[in-house]
This record gives C-alpha cells, structure tokens and sequence, in this order.
C-alpha cells in the first residue's frame, strides 16, 4: 500500500477519534455546566428565601416588643431617620426620627397593658429595590390602663419597610393602621364590656346583701367611698348620713 494512503488513512483515524472525544467532552462538560447551574440557580433561591427571613424574624421582634411593651427593645429595631406613620386612635400622626418615634410608644404603653399579638394570617415579605417590605394583618389583646377590667381587640395593619444601613437590616418605615375593636366585635359569644361592668356591679351589690345579712359591719363599711352616702328612708334610723366614720 502508498505509503501516502497509509499516512491519509491513520490522519483520517486520529481526526474522528479526536472528534469522538471532543464531542464526548463537549457533552461531559455540557452536562456539568447544567448541573452546576441548577445547583447554583437551588443555592440563589435558598439564598433568597435565607434572605427575606431576616426580614421577618426582625419583624416578629418587632411585634413581640410591642406587646411586652418594652420600647427600648423596640427603639433598637429603628434607624436613626425612620419614619413612624400612626392611622387610628388617639396617636395619630406621622412621627420622624427616633426621638419622636419613642415618645410615641411610650405613650402607647401608658394607654394599655397586659398586651399579646397574634397574626391573622401569615405575614408575606416582598424584595424591593432597596430592602424588604413585611406586611401583616395583627391582631393585639390589650387592657385599657385606665380600665384593666376590660379587654379590647386592636386590629393592625403593619407595613414595615427594611433597608441595609451599616451592614445590617433596619426599620425605615413602618405604617401602623390601628383599630380598637371591644372583644365581643372580635369574639362571638364574648359579653360586651357593657355587659361585663353590669356583672360586676350586680356582684357587689350581692356581696352588700350578704354583708348585712351576717351583720359584718367592718365588711359593709369597706365597701362605701370614704365621702359615700346614705340615705335611710323609714324606721328608727331615717336619715341622711355621710362618711364612712359615722
């Protein structure tokens, strides 16, 4: 055989093997490439989702220090130049700056005690260009601290903005729609507070009677007002009487 055939031939051999691998390679290194990009495009959604937890686990502080009404826990969540926007009640207004913002919940924790929250439903987390936006509808569980006997319902509809600010997520912007609600709206089947304060004074006028009836006189006077009055009609004793001491 022409020692140039021969030479054509082993050319022709080395090329196809050479192209076999190539191709081999080619597809070798393809699928790799689309593996790694799946588990890089699984790494960027856990990272994403890893993200917006950050800004829901600092919202859920938020509302827990709301209801433990400890407003220096709560003032640590904001940045120097929030903004505070109040919708409802008597603290209404837009309040800037962490001075005015902490005098407002100051306020809010002199007006009410004993304080819990739940979620109405799920609170939902949306990226935005610059942070994060948590939004929830809130219900609190609150006691007037001018009437602790009484329960009432503040329905909340929390917007809270979060921004970067030295390296770690703030509160910017929040938006605090509050509506006070008596706890038989929110509860069926709860007595009003109308209802509850009749009860109560229905209770104690028993407890009067009982008083009188085992003649206790240090029960019943317990009772009056120390400027109280009574008014006696009929009988021995028929008179008007005022003061405990007589």
């Amino acid at each position: 055989m022409d020692a140039k055939i021969v030479a054509a031939i082993v050319v022709i051999v080395v090329l196809v093997a050479s192209t076999g691998y190539l191709a081999f390679a080619y597809g070798t290194a393809s699928s790799k490439l689309s593996s790694d990009q799946s588990t890089l495009s699984q790494l960027e959604t856990q990272l994403s989702s890893a993200q917006s937890q950050v800004p829901l686990a600092l919202a859920m502080s938020h509302w827990n220090n709301i209801a433990i009404e400890n407003v220096t826990s709560i003032m640590q969540e904001y940045a120097p130049n929030a903004t505070l926007h109040w919708v409802g009640g008597p603290l209404t207004g837009t309040y800037t700056g962490t001075s005015q913002i902490s005098s407002t919940w100051t306020k809010f924790t002199n007006l009410y005690e004993a304080v819990f929250w739940y979620a109405i439903t799920p609170p939902t987390v949306v990226k935005t260009s610059s942070g994060y936006t948590v939004m929830a509808p809130l219900q609190f569980v609150v006691t007037p601290a001018s009437d602790p006997i009484h329960t009432y319902i503040l329905n909340v509809t929390e917007t809270l903005d979060y921004q970067p600010v030295n390296g770690e997520y703030m509160l910017v912007n929040e938006v605090w729609m509050v509506k006070p609600l008596d706890l038989s709206v929110a509860l069926a089947g709860y007595p009003t507070s109308q209802a509850l304060q009749t009860q109560m004074v229905l209770a104690q006028a028993y407890a009067h009677w009982n008083a009188i009836g085992i003649e206790n006189a240090s029960l019943i006077t317990s009772e009056y007002q120390s400027n109280a009055v009574l008014m006696w009609v009929g009988g021995p004793l028929t008179g008007n009487y005022t003061g405990t001491h007589r």
